[in-house]
């Protein structure tokens, strides 16, 4: 496989953040993207692919994180990161 991606047309950016809580347990969560529509052109098993073989085309970039705390949970989920 042989791919490309261009991008055309504006680029969008979305922000969120949210939280959850309820006694013994509390969720945070942030999202920070881009994206923007695209076209893109390349071979697959030697067979060109055209316009007619695609259905939808996009480039972007996402930062994401999420923070859980447990209070009184089983050991090991008491605070986690990712």
């Amino acid at each position: 496989m042989d791919a490309s991606w261009t991008g055309e047309g504006p680029t969008s950016r979305s922000v969120s953040n949210s939280r959850f809580s309820t006694p013994g347990f509390h969720l945070n969560d942030h999202f920070n993207g881009t994206s923007r529509n695209a076209v893109a052109s390349g071979t697959v098993a030697g067979s060109t692919l055209t316009a007619d073989d695609l259905e939808f085309a996009f480039l972007g970039t996402t930062n994401s994180g999420q923070t859980k705390f447990c209070d009184g949970c089983a050991e090991g989920l008491s605070a986690q990161r990712s």
